[in-house]
């Protein structure tokens, strides 16, 4: 993971966190919360020395120190040549030589308002956008997860946690990428996180990861947070970063537009995939649409994808189903079938199960698929006439049986759906479509392939756990 900027002996974090190393000496001096003001420069400075251990042991903290003033450097001088008396080797350290030079570098550093890259052709494989997991979460952007209190956010982030430390499937999500995990919480300690994914190991048969990291936070709002957050992720080569939750994390007015701005571009300074966990807006509660987080429409407008979380009615034996479903892209298709997982629960203390669930048109939890998915869901074990059609897929309004009825004409003009038979016409998937022709009829066959998980198309390959995918998606 490559830092911000950096020369022979500085690197940068993010926009304000800055390493400057001598090592001659063991020296570090690290600046958090970098800022200019009126003309100057402000920065926490920690001076830090190695000792014989190999460990960094403070030398000199100083809170809000002005860089670039000749007033204030002269006694920041003193006070680094006096702690550093204390140390063998620094006694004769040219301080002052030190200073200038960080001087030069943040003058010139913090001067740059933005980064200028000359765009090139891209061919091949780098066309497609690379994803975190299987079919969700674009690698190395912003996504939101948004979803009802309670519904089971931060349970469907501690799976995609785990699944991304450990590099295994756990629920539905099937890691392309792993690596260590930051888990950013405004609202639970550590020790909640370490039972939910210890109990989520024992039901998957995992070893407990040690590169999932749990950031306490403490600031009112991320802007605060953003120097720790940002030298941490590149410190621990984050590959994830998982901010729970950002109404929380906005620490403000979060239907003010300048808070919404202001803590999603801070979290795309984050470096690797930043996910953010998001209550639902009072819009998607009352059903005016379908899902988007609470606050400004900019929490929206900042991701580049969002899945709607939404959770089925928990069954006699205490299982409940999670499922994703997709509700923005901007790097690609969208979903047409959601990712969905049944979380089982044993007891209180227990294992969590979480077994991977294909939602299917007419099955629990298929109601907002597409309508043409579901009467395909609804044909692939057999003909049905309109009436049956509308009773598999459990449709009782008037208004949705024509809407269906619409759909049917649509899909036979399309030639995937075939009308058989004299009154009453039945209707099965063409042979084009996944059915099977026999002498006088086509049908689906219960054998069928397994559409693309993507968008609903026949498969080019199979994968080993018998997904099937489309030309386009395999390649991804």
């Amino acid at each position: 993971m490559e830092p911000t900027a950096q020369g022979g002996w500085w690197v940068r974090y993010g926009e304000s966190t800055f390493h400057f190393r001598d090592d001659r000496h063991g020296l570090l001096v690290r600046l958090k919360n970098v800022r200019p003001d009126d003309g100057h420069i402000l920065a926490d400075l920690f001076a830090m020395v190695g000792d014989a251990d190999g460990q960094q042991r403070p030398l000199l903290v100083r809170p809000r120190v002005n860089l670039t003033s000749d007033r204030s450097l002269p006694g920041l001088m003193r006070s680094l040549e006096v702690a550093g008396k204390a140390w063998g080797e620094l006694q004769e350290y040219d301080w002052r030589r030190l200073l200038e030079r960080m001087c030069v570098v943040l003058v010139s550093q913090m001067d740059q308002k933005g980064l200028v890259t000359r765009l090139a052709r891209l061919e091949g494989a780098e066309l497609a956008q690379p994803m975190l997991c299987r079919g969700i979460i674009p690698e190395g952007l912003l996504t939101g997860i948004v979803a009802h209190g309670g519904t089971g956010k931060s349970l469907t982030a501690a799976m995609l946690a785990l699944a991304v430390a450990t590099g295994r499937r756990v629920g539905c999500f099937d890691p392309l990428v792993s690596g260590p995990v930051l888990y950013v919480d405004w609202e639970n300690d550590h020790r909640l996180h370490a039972r939910r994914l210890t109990r989520l190991c024992v039901g998957a048969g995992l070893e407990f990861p040690g590169n999932i990291l749990h950031y306490r936070a403490h600031a009112s709002r991320f802007a605060a947070a953003e120097s720790d957050v940002v030298e941490l992720a590149y410190q621990e080569g984050a590959v994830l970063t998982i901010v729970d939750s950002v109404a929380f994390a906005a620490g403000g007015n979060v239907n003010d537009p300048d808070v919404a701005t202001g803590t999603v571009n801070a979290l795309k300074r984050v470096p690797g995939t930043k996910v953010m966990i998001a209550h639902v807006s009072k819009a998607a509660a009352a059903g005016m649409v379908t899902s988007a987080p609470a606050g400004s429409v900019f929490f929206w407008n900042g991701c580049q994808a969002v899945y709607d979380l939404r959770a089925g009615d928990p069954e006699l034996d205490g299982s409940l189903l999670l499922a994703l479903h997709h509700s923005k892209s901007n790097v690609g298709p969208r979903l047409q079938r959601p990712l969905a997982v049944r979380v089982g629960f044993i007891d209180p203390d227990g294992p969590i199960g979480a077994e991977p669930v294909e939602i299917r048109g007419d099955g629990i939890g298929g109601e907002n698929l597409p309508l043409h998915l579901r009467i395909a869901d609804a044909l692939q074990a057999g003909a049905l006439s309109a009436a049956e059609l509308a009773e598999r897929l459990r449709l009782e309004e008037r208004s949705e049986v024509d809407q269906m009825g619409r759909a049917l004409r649509v899909l036979e003009r399309q030639g995937r759906v075939v009308a058989l038979g004299e009154k009453p016409v039945r209707f099965g998937l063409a042979a084009s479509a996944g059915g099977v022709a026999t002498s006088d009829k086509v049908v689906s066959s219960p054998e069928g392939p397994e559409w693309c998980p993507i968008c609903g198309q026949r498969p080019y390959r199979f994968d080993e756990e018998g997904q099937g995918w489309c030309r386009q998606h395999w390649d991804r």
